[in-house]
């Protein structure tokens, strides 16, 4: 997510470019749709969204915006800045 921390652990604002969307699904033509509908209840458990937000997965783009303490770009193709490339 971040190239760099500050001292206190967070991400610095300005090192965070766009913060990154994740979904999850049942499709319909899936073989065990009864575990696929559990795993994401589990997903959902405060106990995921806990270990989540430990390492700095958010559930909502709002959470993630407090958190750096500013707003980002959400989603979408992210091109890495070339002084991150190591030739």
């Amino acid at each position: 997510m971040v190239s760099r921390q500050g001292r206190d652990g967070k991400a610095q604002g300005d090192e965070v470019r766009r913060i990154g969307a994740a979904q999850a699904a049942v499709i319909s033509f899936s073989k065990n749709g009864e575990a696929a509908r559990k795993f994401i209840d589990f997903l959902l458990s405060p106990e995921s969204e806990a270990t989540f937000r430990k390492y700095q997965y958010f559930g909502s783009s709002e959470e993630a915006f407090r958190w750096l303490g500013a707003k980002k770009p959400v989603g979408g193709e992210y091109a890495i800045p070339r002084e991150w490339v190591v030739k």
